[in-house]
């Protein structure tokens, strides 16, 4: 079945179907009521749904049925057919959220697709608390970044943050301040990823693959020189300088030998060369100070001194990836709630 063409009354982009047939479409399974009043046309895909229920979430959705329909109006099974221009899988989790709110997770995906569409049907509660799900994984001031677990050398693995691609679209598609400022950490670790991943993209929740335009693809390749340089500065403090050792080191001899197996542990395990600059290693550090007897003097100057460059690294992402224009000012962040 083929859904025909139809005459629809405009409202806010939206189109209310006039026809008796949803042919060729795809209904959903798990969101397709029996006793649902309002079916929701998506590309391909049909949702049978509760007009009440979206009235209570979204004032759009609530002006949208106050529309007078055309006499001529025909509906299907006694609904009227809404046609939005959204992505399907957006929709279905937005309207997942609406029946069953703990659907609002920390996934990015889901987290950013129902960002998306509660922008566009000022729906605040659910932008708010995406949001918020996505801060607890993203977080966009140093000090949480670094003493967020997943973060730590173990047990960080960049594919695991392969949802940072669905943030940076999100970001690009309703360009929120909140979105925006997660832009320069979703950047840093899209950039860490598998080349491959990152080129052909990340499978979303229908089997299709979510992909970063060719200007942010081109972002995040640039970006990887930036962040070797970054962090080849950043570790220096590993290396085999007498700078490194605290000034009130009490077994100066044995600290300096021990910073030199010490680099050379660094090396062989590629922390001077590596891209992910923003790695917290301070349990690297202690395990290492352990093995070659640093006194704690000196693995706490090691510490500080390199936390502080990542925390230099950290300030100029926004430079490495060429994002200063587009992130907000502090006046777009000022607390509105949007």
């Amino acid at each position: 079945m083929i859904l025909s063409p139809c005459t629809w009354v405009a409202k806010d982009g939206l189109r209310c179907s006039t026809m008796n047939g949803l042919h060729g479409l795809t209904l959903s399974e798990h969101l397709w009521y029996e006793d649902g009043n309002v079916i929701l046309v998506a590309t391909n895909q049909a949702f049978r749904v509760h007009r009440g229920v979206l009235s209570q979430h979204s004032a759009v959705f609530r002006d949208l049925f106050t529309v007078p329909q055309p006499s001529s109006a025909l509906l299907v099974d006694g609904c009227a057919v809404v046609h939005l221009a959204d992505d399907p899988l957006h929709l279905e989790f937005l309207l997942s959220a609406m029946y069953d709110r703990s659907y609002l997770q920390r996934i990015a995906e889901v987290a950013s697709g129902i960002l998306s569409l509660s922008h566009k049907y000022d729906i605040e509660s659910f932008y708010e608390e995406a949001i918020y799900r996505l801060l607890e994984d993203y977080p966009v001031t140093f000090d949480r970044f670094r003493s967020t677990e997943q973060y730590f050398l173990e047990p960080f693995e960049a594919a695991h943050h392969a949802g940072s691609i669905f943030i940076i679209n999100a970001a690009r598609r309703i360009r929120t301040p909140e979105l925006l400022e997660l832009l320069p950490l979703a950047f840093y670790l899209c950039s860490l990823l598998d080349g491959s991943l990152l080129v052909k993209g990340v499978p979303r929740s229908n089997g299709e693959l979510e992909k970063l335009s060719a200007d942010d693809l081109l972002r995040c390749i640039n970006g990887k020189e930036g962040l070797m340089k970054a962090n080849a500065a950043a570790t220096m403090c590993l290396g085999p300088f007498t700078e490194s050792l605290a000034d009130d080191c009490k077994v100066f001899e044995t600290c300096k030998k021990a910073l030199v197996a010490i680099t050379q542990d660094a090396l062989e395990a590629d922390i001077f060369s590596a891209c992910d600059a923003l790695t917290n290693i301070d349990s690297w550090i202690d395990e290492k100070a352990r093995k070659y007897a640093l006194c704690e003097r000196c693995a706490g100057n090691i510490r500080s001194v390199h936390r502080d460059a990542q925390k230099e690294v950290w300030d100029t992402l926004i430079d490495i990836f060429e994002l200063r224009e587009d992130l907000p000012t502090s006046t777009d962040l000022a607390p509105s709630g949007r």
